[in-house]
């Protein structure tokens, strides 16, 4: 053993030795090599990955867009069923004019058969209709109408309030592959 002296303390340096490796010794030494390269091929293909990863990414992001104006356009469709003049009033519009017509034909059909088809009483048939059925029809049609607007502009805001794109978070992808 030999002696080296620093300042004013003396110190044992031991001559290094290669000593042979038990055959655990070599299994243990192969499996620590082994992961090391398994360590060294992943951070090779990492770019790749990263790559794939974004691509996807990308891909999942379009689609998601796609899927929202669909859906976007969907609500201005029902919106635009439910506004003033729309699909929806047009139809209950023209249920009720053939209301009134089959109507008035039945009240005139009623006066020739009493009588008093010439009175004053035939021409007040379409106004009395008007009031006791097409204007009460009308109005909760209406109601109707503005309440479904609503649901359709509030079912579109929350659609829009709802939406999330959440996307792989790279950064944390890179560190759980730095601990492999």
């Amino acid at each position: 053993m030999a002696f080296q002296k620093w300042g004013t303390h003396t110190f044992s340096v031991r001559p290094y030795t290669i000593t042979k490796l038990t055959p655990y010794g070599k299994a243990l030494q192969e499996q620590q090599l082994q992961l090391l390269r398994q360590k060294q091929q992943t951070f090779a293909s990492l770019p790749s990955i990263i790559s794939e990863m974004q691509k996807q990414a990308a891909e999942a992001r379009a689609e998601n867009l796609r899927r929202y104006e669909e859906a976007m356009n969907i609500y201005k469709q029902i919106e635009q069923m439910y506004a003033p003049g729309g699909s929806f009033m047009r139809g209950a519009e023209a249920m009720i004019e053939r209301g009134k017509e089959r109507e008035v034909a039945r009240g005139m059909q009623s006066l020739v058969s009493a009588g008093l088809a010439g009175t004053t009483r035939a021409a007040g048939l379409g106004r009395l209709y008007e009031e006791e059925v097409a204007t009460p029809a009308r109005l909760r049609l209406e109601d109707l109408r503005t309440r479904s607007l609503a649901q359709a502009m509030a079912g579109r805001a929350g659609f829009i309030e709802r939406r999330q794109d959440i996307y792989p978070d790279l950064g944390l992808i890179a560190q759980l592959m730095s601990r492999i």
